[in-house]
């Protein structure tokens, strides 16, 4: 097979994490998983063969795709582990909590009549944990900030050792959560940077794979 026809194994993380207070309450985000549905999908659509770790989401599995259902920011974390040698590529398209409850409790916590504290403590990093076996694979992650936009998603981009960091901004009308088109930068670890207007989710997730699919040969062409 020629260099150019090479098919790959994508990685692809979607939908949010929960991270339980009790067994019926728990703390997540917004995040719907549709765009990594999309970047999927067309990963089929394009030959690819597609492994997917999907948070919880109203999304059914999509067909074609290995599809593996988390709840927790661990459980994601284990299983991408598992999979992520065997890959070409991870596309960290899930919004990962960054904290869980320290303590959650073990039965449904009833209301007491007053205030009290909530402990929390940071998830393990998945990103930060799998660059450190990276090796040629492609590794693209997500920047969702609500200021400084660019210079934290630099810094992401190189503390992660990423490839390539899609990022966009929560702020006023900046609403990037659910099926709507949005403002993206594409920033590269050489130094290249585009932005997107306005894009839908579905042609985002294109110039995501037609980026993939270029970062992928070169590393190809390097060997």
């Amino acid at each position: 097979m020629s260099i150019s026809r090479k098919k790959l194994h994508i990685l692809v993380t979607l939908g949010p994490t929960w991270e339980f207070i009790d067994p019926i309450r728990f703390i997540t985000n917004r995040a719907t998983g549709i765009l990594g549905y999309f970047i999927a999908q067309e990963g089929l659509r394009r030959g690819h063969r597609v492994t997917c770790v999907a948070g919880p989401s109203a999304l059914c599995p999509l067909p074609g795709a290995r599809w593996m259902n988390v709840v927790g920011a661990e459980e994601m974390r284990r299983a991408v582990q598992v999979i992520f040698p065997k890959v070409d590529a991870l596309v960290m398209s899930a919004a990962v909590s960054d904290y869980r409850v320290k303590k959650p409790f073990l039965s449904k916590l009833k209301r007491r009549g007053r205030s009290f504290p909530l402990f929390l403590e940071e998830n393990p990093d998945i990103l930060d944990g799998v660059s450190r076996g990276k090796g040629g694979r492609v590794l693209v992650g997500f920047a969702l900030e609500t200021e400084n936009l660019i210079k934290s998603a630099l810094k992401k981009l190189k503390e992660k050792k990423l490839d390539l960091i899609i990022a966009n901004l929560v702020s006023g009308d900046k609403d990037p959560f659910g099926n709507r088109k949005v403002d993206v930068h594409f920033l590269w670890k050489d130094g290249r940077q585009r932005f997107y207007v306005d894009i839908s989710k579905s042609q985002l997730a294109k110039v995501l794979l037609d980026a993939v699919e270029d970062l992928a040969l070169t590393r190809i062409s390097e060997r």
